[in-house]
Parts: structure tokens; sequence; C-alpha cells
């Protein structure tokens, strides 16, 4: 009998360089800040960010080994030493387009996993408040819980109120 000899073919694709080159920017972004995958597409393909075709781009989300609960965990923490936030207003911050358009659960992982004492944030809120402009108490309650001010719970409001000095 005569033995075959079989050459086994490359399963490698080449992959093209501006491709490589997209994952290696991604992975670059990544160890510099915290970024949704929406956030991190938009900055690969932005001419004001790498400016990648998109096609590149979207080879390095598809690539790119991440975890992007961990993503949002970071950008909260990140979010919450730069300034006060309420849990509603840290989770619109995580999930809108125009913050770090984090999806739904991710941004929920965060809030649920953040070491934060959100009585302490509205403290620092109201603090800052009273820095700009005087307010009653009352005034400084409701810009504090609004959900179109701070979104302070009234406990969070109410033991910000009570501590300030």
């Amino acid at each position: 009998e005569e033995e075959k000899e079989v050459e086994a073919e490359p399963q490698t694709e080449e992959v093209p360089r501006e491709y490589t080159n997209a994952l290696n920017s991604a992975e670059d972004y990544i160890n510099f800040t915290p970024f949704s995958e929406q956030g991190l597409y938009e900055q690969l393909t932005s001419e004001y960010g790498s400016d990648f075709p998109e096609d590149a781009a979207q080879y390095a989300i598809d690539n790119i080994e991440i975890d992007y609960n961990e993503q949002a965990l970071k950008a909260a923490e990140d979010y919450i030493n730069f300034t006060p936030f309420s849990e509603q207003g840290l989770y619109e911050q995580l999930t809108s387009e125009h913050g770090s358009g984090f999806l739904p659960e991710e941004a929920q992982y965060a809030i649920d996993n953040i070491e934060v004492d959100y009585n302490e944030q509205a403290l620092i809120a109201a603090k800052d408040y009273l820095e700009f402009m005087p307010m009653s108490d009352q005034e400084l309650f409701e810009q504090l819980t609004s959900t179109y001010g701070s979104g302070y719970t009234d406990e969070q409001a109410q033991y910000a109120i009570d501590n300030l000095d």
C-alpha cells in the first residue's frame, strides 16, 4: 500500500493590516480609559479619533477581548470621582448616547457593583449647588430630587440638607 502525503492547507486567513491596526488601537484605547462597545466603535471610526473605515473598526470590536460590564463599572467609578451622581443620574450617564453608551444591563452591573455612598454624593451635590446659587432648603431639596436635577431619593436629599455646614 502506498501512503499518500497530505499537505494541510493553512487555515489562517490573511488579516488586512488596517484591521489589525484597528484592533491594536482599540486595545490601546481600552488600556487608557473605559469604553462601551458603541463608544469604542465611535472612537475608532471618528475623524476626531482614529478615522478607521467601518469594516476595520467592526473587526476590532468583534475580536477584542473585553468585559463591557467591567468597563461600565470603571466608567462609573471615573464619573463618581469627577462629580457627584445619584444612582439614577449615574445610570443615565452610563446609558446615554451622549454619555458612555453602555447597554442597560452593563450600566446596571456597574450600579449593582460600585461602592458609593449616595448620601455623601447628595451632600457634595448640595454644596456644589449652594456655591453657585443661594437656595432655600425646599428649593435645594427639589433640585436634588428632581428627575431633571440630580435624581437623588428624598432620604438622600434630606441627609444632604441635614448635614450641610
